[in-house]
């Protein structure tokens, strides 16, 4: 079972992401950016009792896993470096760790906040 809600979760991230990626009008490390905060903000709000066992394999493994994508931020930062865009690349690896890490902690705790009443 739970293999089978990784899987279902899967689908829907990755075909989020290549929505936005195809779709959007801005640059990919821009939408990346996006989606990595915007999975990283989810995987907070699911980190703790988050309604059962199914919900955690569907939603933090196999959505955010499928959905954020550390391999294109990789690829995006290389870029900016092969491109002699150095400080683009540095902006971008401090940006994107620290918007990560920043919604994920944000995530946590308005859902403590939120539904400890």
């Amino acid at each position: 079972m739970t293999v089978l809600l990784v899987s279902l979760g899967g689908i829907v991230g990755v075909v989020c992401r290549y929505t936005l990626l195809s779709y959007l009008p801005l640059a990919s490390f821009g939408v990346i950016l996006m989606i990595n905060a915007v999975g990283s903000f989810i995987m907070g709000w699911c980190f703790k009792d988050i309604g059962g066992i199914y919900l955690w394999p569907l939603i933090a493994i196999g959505f955010c896993g499928a959905f954020t994508t550390f391999s294109t931020y990789s690829l995006d930062t290389i870029r900016f470096f092969m491109d002699d865009q150095i400080w683009m690349g540095v902006g971008y690896v401090l940006v994107s760790n620290g918007v990560a890490i920043g919604m994920c902690a944000l995530g946590v705790v308005l859902r403590k906040v939120l539904l400890s009443v």
